[in-house]
């Protein structure tokens, strides 16, 4: 596979794949629970006119989407799969590196709708995890027959007080892809298919107070689409044309209008990854990286002296002042997975090299002062599982997560502290 056609396999991939202890409220019936007209997410045509916004706008999920943790100031959101149909909700607490269920009462099971860490999913629905820094979100798709639309659930820190804030149309689809967010709204790309058999795609804001959705724009017509980064008041958009042109663009959030331009670029010369508001370009002919800031307007080229071969870039997160990469270098044909520390103030590219116990490169979940939360293992066990009266021995795989110093971390030293996991 030539180096254009693995990476349009990545980037197709890529945007496929992100306590107190009180009943939560259930789906149906709830009696504070916000009525159909409320919940539901509405058209384009019915919905009124969209409440100021207030808030920095910024990215609260991974690369792909809403997944399986969301990170806040003071610890790590998990969400595990467990037994009998069901999920639990954790919290790694950065002050005690000590996990425990969202749930304070008393040996408490886990494993009904009376506790506010259990997620039901026996109806076969996994939802994505979100956190704004100062609400839990749980992003469901709809069932695969239909019955079940998609929904947004919304929760307090502690796992109290959930309810249903959208319930989605038929036909309507949260896209797996990445959610930003301010003060006033989640800002998600949505797919409808409409009565008619036509598809869309649309950016869309969801009140995080009423449930509300209001489109701010369409999707073009046979042309790749897609929510990169956020800052300030501005939403960045990816637009891919005919010829295989990246095209990164602004949309004003507070006022959608017309598209301005931000860069582009070719695939088979360059790869572009966002993040806050920087775009990094690798040019494959100068083997050499740039970051353009959009909100200082300043660009900055870093040579790379031994001439690493990067084939391609899967994220980019700024941790201390430096970017930390994931990346493919292409080294004799055959592409290997690893991770980069991108230094623009000495101008240095390092191979950090920090592997889990499955030899792929280290997530990083989140930071806390000096030190950077990671997955640095995964655990399998077997577990017997009944589906439609017939029992059978399923793999389930669990995370387990520890932190490095800041200094150890930049400096490729697998010097690995272990949180302590939930009882």
């Amino acid at each position: 596979m030539n180096r254009t056609n693995r990476l349009l396999a990545a980037l197709l991939a890529a945007c496929l794949a992100l306590s107190g202890c009180a009943a939560p409220q259930s789906d149906a019936g709830a009696a504070s629970a916000p009525t159909q007209s409320q919940s539901s997410a509405q058209s384009a045509e019915a919905a009124p006119a969209r409440p100021a916004a207030s808030g920095t706008l910024r990215i609260i999920s991974g690369p792909g989407g809403p997944g399986s943790n969301a990170a806040a100031d003071n610890g790590l959101y998990t969400l595990e799969t467990g037994e009998g149909g069901g999920c639990t909700l954790l919290f790694l607490d950065y002050a005690s590196n000590q996990q425990t269920q969202l749930c304070a009462a008393p040996n408490c099971a886990h494993d009904s709708a009376a506790c506010t860490a259990y997620v039901d999913t026996s109806g076969g629905i996994t939802p994505g995890l979100l956190c704004d820094g100062k609400q839990l979100y749980l992003v469901f798709g709809s069932s695969a027959d239909g019955s079940e639309p998609a929904r947004v659930e919304v929760m307090e820190p502690d796992g109290s007080g959930r309810r249903v804030l959208a319930r989605f149309s038929s036909g309507q689809e949260p896209d797996p892809d990445l959610y930003a967010a301010d003060g006033s709204f989640l800002y998600l790309m949505l797919s409808e298919t409409g009565a008619d058999g036509r598809f869309k795609r649309s950016l869309c804001a969801l009140d995080k107070a009423s449930g509300q959705l209001s489109p701010l724009m369409d999707a073009p017509e046979d042309t790749g689409f897609w929510l990169v980064g956020a800052y300030d008041r501005s939403l960045l958009v990816k637009t891919i044309d005919s010829r295989n042109v990246h095209h990164l663009s602004r949309l004003d959030a507070d006022a959608p209008a017309a598209l301005e331009e931000l860069a582009s670029w070719r695939l088979s010369r360059q790869y572009g990854v966002v993040d806050g508001d920087c775009l990094y370009l690798y040019d494959y002919d100068t083997k050499c990286f740039t970051r353009q800031s959009f909100s200082d307007g300043q660009t900055r080229e870093l040579p790379n002296p031994e001439g690493l071969p990067f084939e391609s870039l899967y994220s980019v997160r700024t941790i201390g002042g430096k970017a930390f990469l994931t990346a493919d270098l292409a080294e004799g044909g055959v592409a290997r997975s690893s991770n980069f520390c991108l230094d623009f103030t000495s101008g240095q590219i390092r191979e950090l090299n920090l592997l889990d116990n499955m030899g792929r490169p280290l997530t990083v979940c989140g930071t806390s002062g000096d030190r950077v939360y990671v997955i640095d293992q995964y655990v399998t066990r077997q577990v017997q599982e009944s589906f439609g009266g017939i029992v059978s021995t399923v793999e389930r795989v669990t995370p387990h997560y520890a932190w490095l110093s800041t200094a150890d971390f930049w400096a490729g030293s697998a010097n690995y502290n272990a949180c302590q996991p939930a009882a």
